[in-house]
């Protein structure tokens, strides 16, 4: 007989609670470790939205950006935020530099192919 006095009741009563406050503990750590990752769910969206931009030489504007509340670099999370933030603004950057050269090519091909026309010698039938 269980200290109860219930007999072999008692101690089936005392497993079912034990395994329903294991069962309430993963669910609030899981609570907790779900709250605790909320920030990362945060720079994985923006670079997934960065990832779908249909970036090219004429569209090269990156405009999504991790928050600023999950960019403080002495977090672990926060670290990869602001280096995300960081290494957008350089491909922003860089896109921009290289649509900004392909512009001056494009300006200085079409200053310059009037100057590089054959220049034959007129035809007979335009002297007359």
């Amino acid at each position: 007989m269980s200290r109860d006095g219930c007999g072999r009741h008692g101690d089936d009563d005392r497993r079912r609670d034990d395994g329903a406050r294991r069962v309430r503990r993963r669910a609030d750590h899981g609570a907790v470790v779900r709250f605790a990752l909320r920030p990362l769910g945060r720079v994985v969206s923006t670079a997934a939205e960065v990832a779908t931009l249909p970036l090219d030489r004429d569209n090269h504007q990156i405009t999504p950006r991790v928050p600023q509340r999950d960019t403080d670099p002495r977090t672990e999370v926060g670290l990869v935020g602001d280096t995300l933030n960081r290494l957008l603004d350089n491909v922003e950057r860089a896109l921009g530099d290289v649509a900004a050269s392909d512009r001056r090519m494009r300006r200085f091909i079409t200053d310059a192919s009037p100057n590089c026309a054959p220049h034959w010698p007129p035809s007979a039938a335009t002297r007359s």
